[in-house]
């Protein structure tokens, strides 16, 4: 997006706004998205041709969107659903040029989108072999090759998923690798050495014998080159300790035992790691093996127990967490106190009597999060909508409880709004919840989301457009979070669904040198979204500016 260098820039963004009604379609839309691949500019056949909604949006298609390239490297994509896809290459021994390796497509009914083009280069080899201090080969060993040189300084570069470790001689082939320079590492780093397995890990060592990146060698991957010979010896195996802990009843101080849900958090330097460990054992004991040494905390995910008989309610439990380092030799003792939390039951139901909204009950989880005056936030619990439509969620502090709806299979509910809470027939802005207290009644009313924004980027200067790197970010004027939106390669954007309300629309341009150094602030427009309908949003960026095209 924007390479070009500007010596004094000004820019006006025009924005204007069409709305208009969107039927909804009673057949299934289809385009096509087309274009070319070539080497040193000439196509290349037998390249497949990929495509998939964004993962963001946690769709998947019916069916694989493949296309090959014909003799002139020309691919088609046909009957293509509309909606937005991410198009890339899927070839072993071609890499990308530059760092783009997916584009975005944002297809219309009937639309046939062209010249969806990628320029490729016959990949480099990096070939090597890992061994120990002993001369033996490690086997099934993960290589992590690192790039130095990218925009954003390092980038990791995937291996082929057909070659993801040493082999049983302890060699590795990494292939396909884009010109570049790089850094190869075999070994554990600080994220992986956590947990390790039976056989333990070894710290991680970049090539020839560096323990981190600012010593290592660097491997220049030119086009079609092959890097042979790149070993390395691992010599630091990472010892592994045992932590053993008793999970109790804060007011009996009987063990608890079978409780799920109980995580291990590593802090780190750059931020913290978290896995879920297995339960308590009969007598209440939690054992948990193969921890690498460094500061962490034990702690109890809100969760339900049961002692098994029928007649005694379900109990929610939560617990402090117990913070604890281990350094060279196992860690026992410790004490993981459970108490009874707090628990809030009810429905949740959509406005009106529509059958397909009602439908989304049976993938929506409830989550709740409580702040208090002592805590911004003290944690979070969830609970599955039934049948029914009816939850509960237990294991919560005291404080005021939020509500948010996430979907089981793509995170953060894309399309419904909780519209209302009411408790005992009466709507309430908010539900506070004491120590212990149990809340019934509650129902969470929802809405579907049915408003959306679809806008597109212009610019006088096409050229400029292509170079600059543009963003554009949404949110509600009453909210103080908002949402990225993506570009597609024409300029296309389209918002997720939305509910009513006044949005905040920003366009950010940012060429990628300019003479002062500095981004131009982000334009600005308020936007009204209504029910049913799509807002045709034009944000045309115009240039009072001079090129400057000696700068480098």
């Amino acid at each position: 997006m924007c390479s070009s260098i500007l010596k004094t820039i000004g820019c006006v963004f025009v924005v204007s706004l069409i709305v208009h009604a969107q039927p909804a379609p009673k057949k299934i839309p289809t385009g096509s998205i087309s274009g070319k691949v070539t080497v040193k500019g000439k196509g290349v056949a037998g390249v497949s041709i990929c495509a998939r909604p964004p993962q963001s949006s946690g769709g998947r298609p019916d069916r694989a969107l493949v296309a090959e390239t014909d003799d002139q490297g020309n691919y088609r994509l046909s009957n293509v659903a509309l909606g937005e896809y991410e198009v890339m290459p899927a070839s072993a021994q071609f890499a990308l040029i530059g760092f783009e390796t997916i584009k975005r497509v944002l297809l219309s009914e009937g639309e046939a989108v062209q010249n969806i083009n990628f320029a490729l280069v016959r990949g480099g080899v990096i070939t090597g072999k890992v061994v120990d201090a002993e001369g033996r080969p490690v086997i099934e060993e993960m290589i992590e090759i690192v790039g130095v040189e990218g925009p954003n300084g390092q980038v990791m570069v995937q291996l082929n998923t057909l070659s993801p470790a040493t082999d049983d001689r302890g060699v590795y082939r990494a292939y396909g690798l884009p010109p570049g320079k790089y850094k190869v590492a075999a070994g554990a780093d600080e994220y992986r050495m956590f947990g390790a397995g039976s056989r333990g890990v070894y710290r991680q060592t970049f090539y020839p014998s560096a323990p981190d990146a600012s010593q290592a060698t660097t491997i220049e991957v030119t086009e079609g080159s092959e890097a042979t010979n790149v070993d390395i010896v691992l010599t630091r195996r990472q010892p592994t300790f045992t932590v053993v802990a008793n999970l109790l009843d804060a007011d009996t101080g009987q063990p608890l035992t079978n409780v799920r849900r109980i995580g291990l958090q590593k802090f780190r330097d750059h931020g913290n790691t978290t896995t879920s460990i297995s339960v308590s054992n009969r007598l209440g004991e939690i054992k948990i093996e193969n921890v690498t040494p460094g500061k962490y905390s034990l702690f109890l995910n809100p969760t339900a127990a049961s002692t098994g008989d029928p007649s005694v309610p379900v109990r929610y439990l939560l617990a402090e967490p117990v913070s604890f380092e281990v350094t060279d030799r196992d860690v026992t003792g410790l004490v993981l106190k459970a108490t009874s939390g707090a628990t809030i039951s009810g429905v949740v139901s959509f406005e009106g009597e529509d059958k397909a909204a009602q439908n989304q009950l049976r993938s929506l989880l409830i989550v709740a999060r409580v702040a208090s005056e002592t805590r911004v936030a003290s944690g979070a619990a969830n609970s599955l909508v039934n049948a029914d439509g009816s939850f509960t969620i237990g294991g919560l502090r005291p404080g005021v409880v939020t509500f948010g709806l996430w979907s089981q299979r793509s995170g953060p509910s894309q399309n419904v709004d909780i519209a209302r809470i009411e408790r005992d027939g009466m709507a309430v802005p908010q539900v506070e919840i004491k120590d212990r207290e149990q809340i019934k009644g509650v129902r969470l009313v929802l809405k579907m989301r049915t408003g959306r924004i679809r806008g597109v980027v212009k610019c006088e200067d096409p050229e400029l457009l292509a170079n600059s790197s543009l963003s554009v970010s949404l949110k509600k004027a009453s909210e103080e979070w908002g949402t990225a939106i993506q570009l597609d390669e024409r300029g296309r954007f389209e918002s997720p669904l939305l509910a009513p309300g006044v949005y905040e629309l920003s366009l950010g341009f940012y060429p990628r040198r300019l003479s002062r150094g500095m981004p131009v602030p982000p334009a600005k427009q308020e936007v009204v979204v209504n029910d049913n309908q799509v807002t045709e949003v034009t944000l045309t960026v115009e240039l009072k500016a001079d090129i400057d095209p000696k700068r480098p």
